[in-house]
């Protein structure tokens, strides 16, 4: 990894939109290159957001004002990494840096003190597991079936390199769901569209099924979008 700004990176950290995260680096100067192995961990849900916020361009986020006195400076990374996150699966660099300035208002300084996080989206391109980040699926087609429902296709790309068994875990934004909704899987090998049986925890894939590093599933449902479908690495 390598610092490319002209200020210096501190506390930087991979932050996902799941709840998951890890410590890359405490300080990275101006382009200095560091080689980073870390495990991803499940991170604390729920951090507070900060209060009068600023997002400025670049990709920066300045904070001013008061913010929570209880962990203020992961409440303002958590609200810089909200602008790269948008769904489950979605990663972000998230450091603190110093500000380009201090903010002011109406020819005044807004507070005494600044503080700038920098901000970049990350896209997963190899992994050995999913169990710290799940991807989650996209919808890449729907027409009506006839019957007053809808038949949706979702595509969920798995990055390179996992090992083991992965696994597909089903939700529904509708709930409780009144209608039992068949779901099915396309095996890439066989060519063809096998049910998938849900259970409370993932349900497991067959090797066909993720072949090529795509998983597509087939859903009906009651108007597109409702359907969840997140992969994740199994026992």
């Amino acid at each position: 990894m390598t610092n490319h700004t002209s200020r210096t990176v501190r506390e930087l950290q991979l932050v996902s939109a799941s709840g998951t995260g890890a410590q890359l680096a405490a300080t990275l100067a101006p382009g200095a290159t560091a080689r980073i192995d870390q495990a991803v961990t499940q991170a604390t849900p729920g951090l507070p957001p900060a209060k009068n916020v600023v997002i400025m361009q670049g990709g920066g986020v300045v904070g001013s004002g008061p913010v929570y006195p209880q962990n203020s400076r992961q409440a303002l990374i958590a609200l810089g990494a909200s602008q790269a996150l948008g769904r489950a699966g979605d990663l972000a660099l998230v450091g603190l840096t110093d500000p380009v300035d201090t903010l002011h208002v109406g020819g005044g300084h807004a507070a005494s003190s600044t503080r700038a996080v920098v901000v970049e989206p990350v896209r997963l391109q190899s992994a050995d597991s999913l169990a710290g980040i799940a991807p989650q699926a996209r919808l890449v087609g729907d027409r009506s079936d006839g019957a007053g429902t809808l038949l949706d296709v979702y595509e969920l790309d798995l990055p390179g390199g996992v090992t083991g068994r992965i696994g597909l875990s089903v939700a529904f934004l509708k709930s409780p769901v009144t209608t039992p909704y068949p779901v099915e899987v396309y095996d890439w090998d066989l060519r063809a569209w096998h049910s998938l049986s849900l259970q409370p925890t993932a349900a497991p894939l067959t090797p066909g099924e993720t072949a090529g590093g795509v998983v597509r599933v087939r859903v009906r449902e009651d108007r597109p979008g409702q359907a969840v479908l997140t992969a994740t690495s199994i026992p």
